[in-house]
């Protein structure tokens, strides 16, 4: 996998609140998650590997806008729903978060609901076309997958950012969710 320098480069640089800085990953694990997984299939993409520190959702905006705008990249934002609650706090908290994002209510997002609420506000306000929805494809909690402290759990959800084909907009069996 190699980091698309160019790209970074051409879009970021200008930037005076963008800085290397690769203390960050000594905290921060998102992206040694995600990025063996997109290694894994597909082992010559280039990436754009970004962290977001405190930044206005302006600024999120502006960092993603060059992805956005370009047909050929794919944007992955890595992050978890919640940390350390109980079961019941959890999954109001989990289901709360994913309603938030599908019905794209950005200014409504916190750091206690999604660690990477940044980056998610950016987005959602980048797609905030109609003609954007976002599907959940998944949701878990720590304690179904490795059994862990069942009264402290962290969430996760898998949802995907799409543009449905014009056709299904008018087709009464695909209803347009806006």
């Amino acid at each position: 996998m190699s980091v698309d320098q160019t790209f970074i480069h051409n879009h970021w640089q200008s930037l005076d609140y963008v800085q290397v800085d690769n203390a960050t990953h000594a905290t921060e694990y998102s992206l040694e998650v995600q990025l063996p997984f997109i290694h894994t299939c597909f082992p010559e993409l280039p990436v754009a590997p970004l962290l977001l520190g405190p930044c206005s959702t302006e600024q999120a905006q502006c960092l993603l806008k060059p992805a956005w705008e370009d047909p050929e990249t794919l944007i992955v934002i890595s992050s978890d729903l919640y940390h350390y609650l109980p079961r019941s706090q959890a999954l109001l908290t989990g289901m709360q978060t994913i309603r938030l994002i599908e019905a794209k209510h950005s200014d409504r997002l916190t750091p206690d609901q999604a660690c990477g609420y940044l980056g998610l506000k950016g987005l959602i306000q980048l797609a905030q076309q109609p003609d954007y929805v976002w599907r959940t494809i998944a949701a878990h909690h720590s304690a179904q997958s490795n059994h862990l402290n069942p009264s402290s759990l962290v969430g996760y959800a898998g949802l995907l950012l799409v543009k449905p084909l014009s056709f299904l907009s008018t087709d009464p069996a695909y209803p347009n969710e806006n």
